[in-house]
């Protein structure tokens, strides 16, 4: 990940923010402009530097991490260290992520950088991370093939018996060992009745033939997340469960197709029916 030149583009735009530089307080926004990875970091841009800040947990993990940059450690919080290197930066308007403060934290800066000028700015560098490069599209594609392998593993493991939980520890096992950091979010793992609820925490709820098993999980490598919904049925479905599969399937079609495709909205179906 070539972080310094992600940091050059941010740089380049202080001028239109109005902004003299930048601190970033939002962890994902952190992570993308340094590779820092831990729970707490923050970094100060202006258009010829970048200071990295985080408390004494992580003083070593930087090091790793963020080689490239001038590192702080603080004790006590990240506010008079950061306003001590804008000072030091000859900093008059220092612009912040508005969505990554509490407002108590806001009130904090404001009194704290007396003489500075604070610029809320939204949503910068999330538009950066719209478009991906290379490297992100290959973390991507990497936490999108772990995930793919554990549903492979796991699905030929369904067994009369197993619980929701135990399938689901099982899943977030076999992404670990196709090569993910950890789950990209907390694995859904639902059984019959239990698999109509969107977000179903997994509970002891044993597996029996005929049931429908609704799996939502996904990868986390590199800081990049993948996705993944997944219903299968164990055992012999049955007749009420294969005509609600047949109407989804028929609007899915229907929806991928459209009415256009049908014939000038004569109703014809993708599937001819």
């Amino acid at each position: 990940m070539d972080h310094g030149l992600r940091r050059t583009r941010l740089a380049s735009r202080l001028v239109e923010l109005q902004a003299d530089a930048f601190l970033l307080t939002r962890l994902p926004n952190v992570r993308y402009l340094t590779g820092f990875t831990g729970s707490n970091g923050q970094v100060l841009l202006t258009p010829g530097d970048a200071v990295f800040f985080t408390d004494g947990r992580y003083t070593e993990q930087a090091r790793h991490e963020v080689p490239d940059l001038e590192r702080v450690t603080y004790l006590d919080g990240f506010l008079e260290p950061v306003v001590q290197a804008a000072g030091r930066l000859a900093v008059g308007r220092l612009g912040f992520e508005s969505e990554g403060l509490t407002f108590r934290t806001y009130e904090d800066l404001r009194a704290a950088a007396k003489g500075m000028e604070l610029v809320p700015v939204g949503g910068e560098v999330e538009r950066q991370r719209w478009v991906k490069d290379a490297d992100e599209l290959a973390a991507l594609d990497r936490a999108q093939g772990a995930t793919d392998d554990a549903f492979d593993a796991i699905v030929g493991r369904l067994r009369d018996g197993v619980t929701e939980r135990e399938l689901a520890f099982e899943l977030e096992a076999e992404m670990r060992r196709a090569g993910a950091e950890r789950s990209a979010f907390d694995t859904i793992v639902a059984f019959g009745p239990d698999a109509a609820e969107p977000h179903h925490e997994p509970t002891d709820r044993a597996l029996a033939r005929g049931d429908v098993v609704k799996m939502d999980f996904g990868a986390l490598v590199d800081g990049y997340h993948a996705d993944m919904t997944r219903t299968v049925g164990f055992g012999e479905p049955s007749a009420e469960l294969r005509d609600v599969h047949d109407v989804v399937r028929r609007a899915h079609l229907w929806h991928v197709g459209g009415p256009a495709r049908g014939g000038e909205g004569d109703g014809a179906r993708p599937d001819g029916g």
